[in-house]
């Protein structure tokens, strides 16, 4: 899933814990909601087709919506850093931040991400990167 690895990128680490946290919590009211629903959907509808077809329905709607929001979505910070995009990472990442790009916090940030970046490819050896 890349969900949590872009929510995981994105987040501040201050909170970062605590919103990958937050989304395994939504993945599993997800799974208890549509459990409640394939029941109701089987105690009041006796037709398979219909049995199938409306659980369907409902998720229909979600997915739908992320994958036209998915268009507006921006690369992440350390995704652009791993592909050697290190000004449009700064951009990026100020954005995300709703700071100015030269505001010394971003800048702290970025130089992270940059030293992990780094390592992260020293670790690897001579390894192609995907």
């Amino acid at each position: 899933m890349l969900s949590p690895t872009y929510v995981t990128e994105v987040a501040p680490k201050e909170v970062r814990g605590r919103i990958t946290g937050l989304f395994q919590v939504c993945l599993t009211v997800g799974i208890a909601i549509s459990y409640w629903i394939v029941y109701g959907v089987n105690l009041h509808f006796g037709t398979p087709t219909q049995q199938w077809r409306i659980p369907m329905g409902f998720q229909v709607a979600p997915v739908g919506l992320m994958f036209i929001l998915l268009f507006f979505y921006r690369e992440s910070p350390r995704w652009l850093a791993r592909h050697n995009q290190e000004e449009q990472s700064l951009t990026n990442l100020a954005w995300f931040r709703k700071l100015p790009v030269d505001d010394p916090r971003v800048g702290e940030e970025f130089t992270e991400i940059l030293a992990t970046v780094k390592e992260e490819r020293e670790s690897r050896g001579p390894l192609r990167q995907c």
